[in-house]
């Protein structure tokens, strides 16, 4: 395998592999998830006046044991629970030089904020840059976000020029927000953007742009008809006033009503068949499961958003879901049942689209991934009406009526999806 690359790459791969032996290390510091062993740390940078109060935009109270503990409580759980990371920056002795957070973290707008702190002892060391590349790397490679900000009060110019080493830029400057010292002071806003990191970061390291080709696998034509529709898409982003109601159909949340009509479709033999590969097992219709109950009105939507459709007369037509919401990849797939009766109409189609419309511009999600069973034609070409292609071919996936089913999958990215509605991939901007 590796005779077929070429000495070049494979240099640069070695080298990778030795620069990315720990993510979280590089030759100055280490960064670890900040626990209780910080507390005496934490409790010797309370009693640093300026340091704190460049932080704390004021003077606080005399240190205690129990504020110190109280804040590394709080930093355990704000990292527990995902919304605030903290860690300990540890240089090459083991020694921790200084504390890092990463909050507001705003998931679906792609924003955070970050902080480096540096106790005095150990400033002057480099320390925080390199804690700073680790984070940034982090921010902007691995959980995908748009822009990271950090705040700086008035008067830190040491904090102002090193916002300013890290490639950082001014956004905003807030006058007289606090109140120290007997005068207001103000805060400045500094700010990078991913695409400023990536061609720094390209400057620096050279890196080749990746060209995608189309996977063709026997199986491409599933769901392709030599009568292909030609009908003119409605736009997804017009003059309409509600967003959710779109080209004679209107999402709204799923109730309870909704779900038991919605038993109709789920324990439907032979739509049961295409979707789960299963003849399920009789049910009382009348009763939803907790897995029902969990996600009515919008509930449980971390990694997955259910949509009631129903047509303008308010006559319930089906439901589509968003599911396996994967933010940190940017990656989703999703679901959709219809009533018999409102089969074949259209309605498919203008759920799928509007859905997708959601997921790539206003959840910042880059590509749908779905899968079809051989055989499930009309499936397939709902899919291909998206701008899906054929990505692969799973053989022998699934099993039943006594045989074995191909799965297809499917997928396409934000760009194709707009290019497949609109016929120009920047139509969405």
């Amino acid at each position: 395998m590796q005779g077929n690359i070429p000495s070049p790459v494979l240099l640069m791969i070695k080298h990778e592999v030795k620069q990315m032996s720990y993510f979280w290390k590089n030759d100055f510091v280490e960064l670890k998830m900040i626990t209780e062993e910080a507390q005496d740390s934490i409790f010797e940078v309370l009693h640093d006046t300026k340091t704190r109060r460049q932080a704390d935009h004021g003077i606080d109270l005399p240190a205690t044991k129990s504020l110190a503990e109280d804040m590394i409580g709080y930093a355990i759980e704000g990292s527990e629970r995902g919304d605030e990371l903290w860690f300990s920056i540890v240089n090459e002795k083991q020694e921790m030089v200084g504390y890092a957070v990463i909050d507001w973290i705003n998931e679906r707008m792609g924003n955070a904020q970050f902080a480096v702190t540096i106790f005095r002892q150990f400033r002057r060391q480099h320390y925080g840059s390199h804690a700073a590349e680790i984070l940034l790397a982090y921010l902007f490679h691995e959980r995908r976000f748009h822009k990271v900000g950090c705040c700086v009060i008035e008067g830190n110019m040491e904090g102002e020029s090193f916002m300013e080493s890290l490639g950082f830029s001014l956004d905003a400057f807030r006058s007289e927000m606090f109140y120290t010292q007997g005068d207001y002071v103000g805060e400045s806003y500094y700010s990078m953007l991913r695409e400023e990191y990536d061609q720094h970061q390209k400057a620096k390291q050279g890196y080749a742009q990746k060209t995608y080709h189309a996977h063709l696998v026997p199986d491409s034509t599933l769901g392709i008809s030599s009568k292909q529709s030609k009908k003119k898409i409605a736009p997804l982003y017009d003059e309409r006033s509600y967003f959710w109601e779109y080209d004679g159909i209107l999402l709204r949340d799923m109730t309870e009503e909704d779900d038991l009509k919605n038993h109709e479709i789920i324990y439907d033999t032979e739509a049961s068949i295409f979707f789960d590969s299963d003849v399920k097992l009789p049910q009382v219709k009348d009763e939803l499961t907790d897995f029902e109950k969990s996600h009515l009105h919008f509930g449980c939507d971390d990694d997955r958003l259910e949509f009631a459709i129903s047509d303008l007369e308010g006559n319930y037509v089906g439901n589509i879901n968003l599911c396996g919401l994967d933010k940190k990849n940017g990656k989703f797939s999703f679901s959709i049942y219809l009533l018999k009766q409102f089969r074949g109409k259209g309605y498919a189609a203008k759920a799928l689209r509007l859905v997708l419309c959601y997921a790539f511009e206003e959840l910042r999600m880059h590509k749908m991934i779905s899968c079809v069973n051989m055989g499930n034609t009309a499936s397939a070409a709902l899919m291909r009406s998206v701008g899906c292609t054929v990505e692969g071919v799973l053989r022998d996936n699934e099993y039943y009526h006594g045989a074995y089913v191909d799965v297809v999958v499917f997928g396409v990215t934000r760009e194709e999806f707009w290019t497949s509605v609109t016929g120009s991939a920047l139509a969405c901007n």
